[in-house]
């Protein structure tokens, strides 16, 4: 075996060892942070972060990753009001929300994680989770109603229809909570109504004017929703030939890394016959 192929293998080694070290280090990163998707609306029912992606950090270093850090870490991120825009405090029921994005209503907020109802602010979070937030805009029937499509971030070409389902959180005859379908309910684009209506499946087939970024709620009459939100990336072109186009730059590696070894392997088969 010669000199030069021991030279190459050599620093093969050292280079693989120096891409491990990196993965490491940027695995023990990712335990120390994470990013989150977080949905809020205010005091008057409006939709103030829409699916916003979020850095999470262990605000109150109890080692957890949480609901209240992703608060937390939102508020402090996103919120450009007078003073604190959100603040918990241990109540007898536990860590309790007492203010969000701004509103002090005596207590009387919802939240809920990947569309699930938690047990408390207190719950861990994982990357890539989805919380929502809202405050109470009805303090005496108590009729917000939380609502969800069932998706809450997607990309479409600009030709593409995407079909959605609004559900609403209820409960069932032994009063367990279950999810229903929305009928009747209207669709609006970044805040502004368009003919579509879901029907009595909650389903609703939409399509898109020009390429671009774009939030999709829904309203209903007569009903309190909170506002759903589905964050839609619009593109010009087929979203297939993006994700060919994504493939480019694996396959341009590949080709030179085969460049590379194929003088190697050749010099190796002279010098050892």
């Amino acid at each position: 075996m010669s000199k030069r192929f021991l030279i190459c293998l050599l620093f093969l080694c050292v280079a693989v060892g120096c891409v491990s070290i990196s993965a490491l280090a940027e695995e023990e990163s990712e335990q120390e942070s994470v990013y989150v998707f977080v949905t809020l609306a205010d005091g008057e029912g409006k939709t103030v972060l829409a699916h916003e992606e979020i850095t999470v950090e262990d605000t109150d270093g109890d080692g957890v990753l949480t609901i209240h850090d992703a608060l937390t870490c939102a508020h402090a991120q996103k919120y450009t009001g007078e003073g604190e825009g959100y603040r918990a405090e241990r109540t007898e029921y536990g860590l309790s929300m007492t203010k969000l994005w701004g509103c002090e209503n005596g207590g009387s907020y919802g939240y809920y994680l990947n569309n699930q109802s938690p047990q408390s602010l207190a719950d861990p979070i994982e990357k890539g989770d989805s919380v929502h937030a809202f405050v109470y805009t009805d303090l005496t029937a108590w009729s917000d109603t939380y609502c969800y499509f069932d998706k809450e971030h997607v990309a479409v070409s600009g030709d593409g229809a995407l079909t959605l389902t609004l559900y609403a959180m209820g409960y069932d005859a032994d009063w367990n909570p279950v999810s229903l379908p929305v009928a009747g309910a209207s669709i609006t684009i970044d805040g502004k109504a368009t003919p579509y209506v879901t029907d009595e499946e909650g389903k609703v087939t939409l399509t898109f004017d020009g390429a671009g970024y774009c939030v999709v709620s829904a309203v209903k009459e007569g009903v309190n929703l909170v506002p759903p939100v589905c964050a839609v990336a619009v593109s010009s072109g087929s979203a297939d030939a993006g994700d060919r186009g994504g493939l480019l730059p694996w396959i341009g590696l590949g080709f030179a890394a085969l460049v590379a070894i194929l003088p190697l392997g050749k010099r190796f088969k002279h010098e050892t016959l």
